[in-house]
């Protein structure tokens, strides 16, 4: 029965079923047997003896599932601001009516705050809170250590290992956010400003002011030289073209501004 129930668990919880090991500690004709089993990476045994194989690894298995729940009590225990939200998840899951909850205010020097739920039909109450949060919260607690040690402990302990190891993976996020926030930002660039310029690119492309000015120059002389050739290009003195006669090529010019570096012959 006990080995039957450690095996669900195992199953819901989607881990490696459940490995015994029995030894003998006594003589073949007087066995005194005692079995461990291992659940999730833990190791469970049980200082009893059995002169039976099945007795023992079922006394075991009964041991192992009795520490199991505990240790989720004590998982709800550490983080009480969870259980409204375990409590509601197992009456969906369950298909439970969502319980209501009463809470009482007693006024005095320091007000406190007691509440209560009902769930199958039976009130659960809680311990004194500060606040009327808190005080739902520890009502919830009640009904969670209560089902725990019911038939639906199996449900319970999914869900309360789900919600806590999705809280501690949201601690550990923060945790690690915190602690790069606090690393100090540094910028190394990989070229000095003496490096950028005359540097170009496909969107900029950097200048020193004396190519910028040496450039403006260049730009102005061309624009004088085109106008100059044009107004010569109109003259009537223009109008025809002189051909020279060299050794080895003939050439033309316009006026007196046509020259030929070479010997001329008539």
């Amino acid at each position: 029965m006990h080995k039957n129930r450690l095996q669900e668990y195992a199953q819901k919880l989607s881990i490696p079923l459940p490995v015994y090991e029995t030894i003998n500690e006594g003589f073949p004709h007087a066995p005194k047997f005692k079995s461990f089993v291992v659940v999730n990476g833990k190791r469970y045994f049980s200082q009893l003896t059995f002169s039976h194989r099945k007795e023992s690894e079922q006394e075991v298995a009964k041991f192992a599932l009795e520490c199991i729940t505990k240790d989720e009590g004590e998982l709800v225990i550490k983080d009480p601001t969870q259980c409204k939200s375990i409590l509601h998840e197992f009456c969906v899951k369950t298909k439970l009516e969502k319980p209501n909850y009463t809470t009482t205010h007693a006024e005095g020097l320091v007000p406190v705050f007691v509440s209560s739920l009902v769930l199958y039909g039976k009130t659960y109450t809680g311990q004194i809170g500060g606040s009327k949060k808190e005080a739902e919260q520890l009502a919830a607690h009640t009904a969670i250590q209560s089902l725990l040690g019911s038939g639906s402990r199996s449900i319970l302990q999914e869900i309360i290992k789900f919600k806590f190891k999705l809280h501690d993976e949201l601690q550990n996020f923060k945790g690690l956010c915190s602690n790069q926030s606090n690393l100090p930002l540094v910028v190394k660039p990989d070229v000095s400003s003496e490096q950028l310029i005359g540097i170009s690119s496909p969107t900029v492309q950097l200048y020193s002011e004396d190519r910028i000015i040496n450039s403006s120059l260049e730009k102005k002389r061309k624009q004088e030289a085109m106008s100059w050739g044009e107004k010569k290009m109109k003259s009537p003195a223009a109008s025809e073209p002189l051909l020279f006669k060299s050794d080895h090529f003939i050439t033309s010019g316009v006026g007196q501004e046509a020259q030929v570096c070479c010997s001329l012959k008539p």
